[in-house]
């Protein structure tokens, strides 16, 4: 698909291929009951302490929103479909209004009792939104996925915070307008960004050892939930009857002494923390009854393509900062016979992250050997055909012969800390971060974890559709989850 342009139009592109996957996901899992809903909508909670003399910070709060709606065009865009008459036309991203903003379309003060409860009861807007909840100290920040990915929201988070300090410092919108007044243009898409570092035309075909290459990053997958469908937690009695509904999150949290250990564990056994968490959540699947055909795990694991991205950025480019955007490919994993032909759970712990470790190693920049020993294929160039041909799988119906898949995926984000600061300063002014946390919309049967530290505190939450799941029982499956991980770790549980 072309994406760059020879008329540059600063406030309209069209889509990627990876940002249009995700809006043919969205729109093919909307329910009939909740037209609103929008599966994989990404939030972002941060739960801040202002500084004392501050005691309605409520315009502050908007006025910093509004200026990364300004410096981030993405985030205050809409979907136009392609023209009719055009019979190449593209859908396209373009900004809802190039001078202004609607603060009641794109800002809400909440009377939610805190951020998880606003998660619930959220449905989908024209744009992304700012809220503000007075009687937690939070405020969410949410986008659809087309937009940006859960990295990006969490780098998004952190310039939201700079610039909210700084207008806590100043005090007033104008000396800060004066200051911070360079407003960039649309971000770029993925693909438009791998031309970039290819030096490709933008008309080029597509590359035979690349389609070549996609085909069998697809092969995986498809091979991997056919012939062996995945292993997953059981849903509500009767759920197949039932259309999704609100989703909910829950979370828990091990102190820091635990996760000290855990790291450590890890790194005697040579492998990556996310390996050792991503295994327990396995180990944990497995401890439930299956159908007998489940006898691997099948799921997607996404790949942060930011720094890979990073020979893009160019001093005539300085507004194409890799934060809004999706930025990443979520790309096949799958665990190979956890249970034997005889139903005997074969496959432990250890095995099992040893495993996960080295698909999490894999490396990006040599992700795949052809055939013939040619040069290995980056894996940022088979974004766009590997997202085509994802993409062209989602009109593939289900074999009824199977039985349905509710595979548990797991989302990383290692130190939050990397990307969320604890604290902003701005010579006498403190913003706290207290707390954060970031989560998706769910509108299937799947479940979504989420890990990252916070302040040397390992956290495992999980976002779900409460039409399949209740939150007592997913409290429960977090709980098996860390005893997986504190067992398989050789830690005593306190």
């Amino acid at each position: 698909m072309s994406q760059e342009s020879s008329i540059w139009d600063p406030y309209s592109r069209p889509m990627g291929d990876t940002e249009l996957l995700f809006t043919k996901l969205t729109g093919r899992l909307r329910p009939p009951n909740s037209p609103n809903r929008e599966h994989l909508a990404i939030s972002l909670a941060l739960k801040l302490k202002f500084p004392p003399s501050f005691d309605d910070p409520t315009e502050y709060i908007y006025q910093a929103w509004d200026h990364v709606l300004r410096r981030h065009k993405a985030l205050n865009s809409i979907l136009i479909p392609p023209n009719t008459s055009d019979s190449g036309g593209q859908i396209r991203i373009s900004l809802r209004d190039q001078w202004n903003t609607s603060r009641n379309d794109t800002f809400t003060r909440c009377d939610d009792k805190d951020a998880s409860s606003l998660f619930s009861r959220l449905q989908s807007s024209p744009t992304a939104a700012c809220y503000w909840l007075p009687a937690s100290g939070e405020v969410v920040l949410r986008s659809s996925h087309w937009r940006i990915d859960a990295i990006g929201m969490a780098k998004l988070g952190d310039e939201y915070l700079e610039l909210l300090v700084k207008l806590l410092k100043i005090r007033t919108e104008k000396a800060f307008m004066a200051e911070n007044g360079r407003w960039p243009p649309i971000g770029p898409s993925l693909e438009m960004l791998v031309q970039r570092k290819n030096q490709t035309p933008p008309d080029q075909g597509e590359e035979p050892r690349l389609g070549e290459a996609a085909d069998a990053l697809v092969s995986e997958f498809k091979n991997g939930s056919g012939s062996s469908p995945s292993i997953g937690f059981p849903t509500r009695e009767d759920s197949h009857k039932i259309l999704p509904s609100n989703s909910s999150r829950v979370e828990t949290r091990i102190d820091a002494s635990a996760t000290a250990q855990v790291v450590a564990a890890c790194r005697a056994k040579g492998i990556k923390v996310t390996s050792a968490i991503h295994s327990a959540v396995v180990c944990a699947a497995a401890r439930f009854p299956r159908h007998p055909l489940c006898k691997s795990y099948t799921a997607f694991r996404p790949v942060n393509l930011r720094q890979a991205l990073a020979s893009t950025i160019t001093p005539k480019r300085q507004c194409d900062v890799r934060v809004v955007g999706v930025y990443l490919l979520a790309i096949p994993l799958s665990i190979e016979n956890v249970f034997d032909f005889g139903g005997k759970h074969v496959k432990d712990f250890e095995t099992i992250a040893q495993e996960l470790n080295k698909i999490y190693s894999k490396d990006i920049h040599h992700f795949w050997e052809p055939e013939d020993h040619s040069r290995p294929i980056n894996l940022l160039d088979l974004a766009g055909p590997y997202a085509q041909r994802i993409a062209a799988q989602l009109n593939t119906p289900e074999l009824e012969s199977l039985p349905a898949v509710y595979t548990p995926d797991l989302y990383s984000f290692g130190k939050l800390e990397t990307y969320i600061q604890n604290e902003y300063i701005d010579e006498d002014t403190n913003l706290e971060v207290v707390k954060c946390w970031i989560s998706t919309e769910i509108l299937t049967q799947n479940i979504q974890f989420q890990m990252w530290s916070w302040k040397d505190e390992l956290t495992l939450g999980a976002s779900f559709n409460t039409s399949f799941y209740e939150d007592s029982f997913m409290t429960g499956v977090l709980g098996k989850v860390i005893e997986e991980l504190l067992l398989g770790c050789g830690i005593e549980a306190s």
